[in-house]
């Protein structure tokens, strides 16, 4: 792998089953330091990219899945309602994109699974999913509290060096060298499945131990603390998936690559590129959510 990141960028879904607990969502307020936290469920918010991408059904499958937030444990799926409550169906072969971008918009959700279930309808080639579940990761509501409580604690302390003073297109920069300098690449977590922990912002923050996904997200997660604008890009990089970002300040949107930086002891050689320089070894999904991603110029 020559120190970088090739595995496990993309999400990738799949039947299973679930059950789901709270979740604390986090806003920045004067400065990154500071925030409030709101318990009961992930909270429809600014940053919520893929959401906003989203066509109406898409987007009622995406309030099922959020929605689940608030129910903790529960073995029951949510219906996809629309506005007025009436059942939504949605072919199973697009709800992968869903819940990717779902689990993208909220990287704060670190302690749920990759996969998740739903309710078919209909039969033959014309299958459709009027119901989802998610699955945690978590065996309890105390080990879950636990570990948000190491997460907060951790994304505190490194929001610490954005002060009041560190101007909006500052922090970008300052985040992307707090990560290389606080967080190592652990290339093993690509091929043990024990270690999943890196393919989240929790690891990535919490355990300072990541691969590309847990970089990525948790980027996102910091900025997003911040009241700055990020999305993950899923892609893949000579052949292999990996997952970037592109970050919103100044105006415009630029490419971040912090896995490539951190894993090769670069200096800066994939901050703020345009999406044309980031093509050079880097390619996007030409499907799904990788279809609503803005380019930078």
């Amino acid at each position: 792998m020559n120190g970088r990141d090739r595995g496990a960028g993309a999400v990738r879904m799949k039947a299973a089953s679930a059950i789901m607990l709270f979740l604390i969502m986090i806003i920045c307020l004067m400065g990154c330091g500071s925030f409030s936290q709101k318990a009961g469920g992930a909270e429809k918010n600014a940053t919520e990219w893929f959401y906003e991408q989203f066509d109406k059904t898409h987007r009622n499958a995406y309030d099922a899945f959020r929605d689940l937030a608030g129910e903790p444990f529960s073995d029951d799926l949510k219906e996809i309602t629309d506005e007025e409550g009436n059942t939504v169906q949605l072919p199973v072969s697009e709800l992968d994109s869903v819940y990717q971008g779902f689990l993208y918009d909220h990287p704060e959700m670190f302690w749920l699974d990759r996969t998740y279930r739903f309710r078919v309808s209909g039969s033959g080639d014309d299958l459709y999913a009027d119901a989802v579940g998610v699955i945690p990761l978590f065996r309890s509501a105390e080990e879950l509290e636990e570990y948000e409580k190491a997460f907060l604690d951790a994304a505190d302390l490194l929001l610490q060096e954005i002060s009041k003073d560190t101007g909006e297109n500052e922090i970008p920069s300052v985040l992307y060298d707090l990560l290389i300098e606080n967080t190592d690449y652990t290339e093993e977590a690509l091929y043990d499945p024990e270690l999943r922990n890196e393919h989240t912002a929790y690891g990535a923050i919490a355990e300072k131990s990541a691969v590309c996904d847990g970089f990525a997200l948790a980027y996102k997660y910091l900025l997003g603390r911040c009241g700055i604008d990020c999305i993950v890009i899923p892609g893949e990089c000579e052949g292999a998936a990996h997952v970037w970002n592109t970050v919103y300040w100044d105006g415009a949107w630029h490419e971040t690559d912090i896995t490539f930086d951190a894993s090769s002891g670069r200096e800066r050689e994939y901050f703020d590129l345009t999406t044309e320089e980031m093509n050079g070894d880097h390619r996007r999904e030409t499907k799904g959510i990788g279809l609503m991603i803005p380019v930078s110029e």
